[in-house]
């Protein structure tokens, strides 16, 4: 039986934090931990938001900027905290979980002048299409 790629998705959006999960139990880094943040879609910057809220899934990886210093692992707490306005990548296999590409870059403070930068390369790269390819992918569904 052939193989074929799982259908990809990327999605770059405006969202408000709705809430944190709980943290891994360890930092990840050559094995993945990850938590998930609900996000609020103000809007698409590119691809298109599933539903109003949406769950994604940033990799805890210890002195990454999107990581709370110390030795706990977790999420920024001031970065992600609840009504914090966010510019967030995502992508995702097939129906599987959104994740943030990167634990550098996966969620930035928001910025009008980051929203222009973003929405015009997204643009640039193909004005019709609905995905802008990040480079990787999401890791593999656990199941």
């Amino acid at each position: 039986m052939e193989q074929r790629p799982a259908e990809r998705r990327d999605l770059i959006i405006v969202g408000i934090v709705e809430a944190v999960g709980p943290p891994p139990a360890a930092w990840g880094g050559q094995l993945g931990a990850y938590q998930e943040v609900i996000y609020r879609v103000e809007r698409a910057i590119a691809g298109q938001a599933p539903d109003r809220l949406v769950a994604i899934r940033h990799a805890v990886v210890r002195d990454s900027p999107l990581a709370e210093p110390g030795d706990a692992p977790g999420l920024s707490a001031g970065l992600f905290a609840r009504g914090s306005r966010l510019v967030v990548m995502a992508v995702r296999d097939a129906l599987g979980p959104w994740y943030a590409p990167s634990e550098h870059f996966g969620a930035m403070a928001y910025s009008r002048l980051l929203e222009e930068h973003l929405s015009a390369a997204a643009r640039a790269f193909d004005p019709s299409a609905e995905t802008v390819n990040f480079g990787r992918s999401a890791p593999p569904a656990k199941g």
